[in-house]
C-alpha cells in the first residue's frame, strides 16, 4: 500500500503499473482518499528483489500530471540485488528504435520459445526505444525485445510481430 500526499486517480493500472519480476497472478488495485493498495494471490519468488513501476498509472487529481520516474523497490530475501542493463530496442525489420515495447530477460539456459511464458525480469520501452532494467541479480541472462498488447511479458495467442534478440548472453 502507498499512501501519497495529494489525492490521485489511476489511469489504467493493469497497463501501466508493472512489476518486475512479473507477479505470480493479475494484480487487483484499489484507491481510497490518498492510498492505493495493490494485492495478488500467490507467493513470491524467495531471495528475488522486485521494482514496481508506475508509469503513468497514478496521476495527481488537480493537474493530471503523472508520477516522474516512480518505482518502488523490495527484496524477499536480505538485501536488493544491484545489477542493471540498459540498452535500445531497435525493430529488426526497419532498424529504428522500437518503443513501447516488451523487454525481457530468461535465464541464460532459456530456449528460444521462453518468450511464451513470464520472464524473470521485465520493462517496456520508451519513445527512443531505451529501457533500463534495474535491481537485477548477478547472472546471466537472454533478452528478447517484442510488441506486448496485453502488457504480461510475455508472447500470447494471436501476439506474433517481430521479435527483437541479442545474440549473446547479457548480465548486469
Amino acid at each position: 500500500e502507498w499512501t501519497f500526499d495529494e489525492f490521485v486517480v489511476l489511469n489504467n493500472p493493469g497497463a501501466n503499473l508493472r512489476f518486475s519480476p512479473p507477479l505470480p497472478s493479475e494484480p487487483r488495485f484499489n484507491l481510497s482518499g490518498k492510498s492505493l493498495s495493490v494485492q495478488w494471490d500467490g507467493t513470491l519468488a524467495p531471495d528475488r528483489t522486485y521494482v514496481v513501476q508506475f508509469g503513468s498509472a497514478v496521476k495527481d487529481l488537480h493537474e493530471g500530471n503523472p508520477m516522474k520516474e516512480p518505482f518502488w523497490v523490495f527484496a524477499t530475501g536480505e538485501a536488493i540485488d544491484s545489477g542493471e542493463i540498459r540498452g535500445v530496442v531497435m525493430n529488426p525489420v526497419t532498424g529504428k528504435a522500437w518503443d513501447n515495447q516488451a523487454v525481457v530477460l530468461h535465464g541464460a539456459d532459456a530456449p528460444d520459445s521462453a518468450m511464451y511464458r513470464a520472464p524473470l525480469y521485465g520493462t517496456r520501452s520508451g519513445k527512443d526505444g531505451g529501457f533500463t532494467l534495474p535491481y537485477l541479480a548477478q547472472g546471466r541472462y537472454r533478452i528478447f525485445g517484442f510488441s506486448d498488447p496485453d502488457g504480461n511479458l510475455q508472447l500470447g495467442t494471436g501476439e506474433q510481430a517481430p521479435i527483437a534478440w541479442f545474440a549473446e548472453d547479457v548480465g548486469p
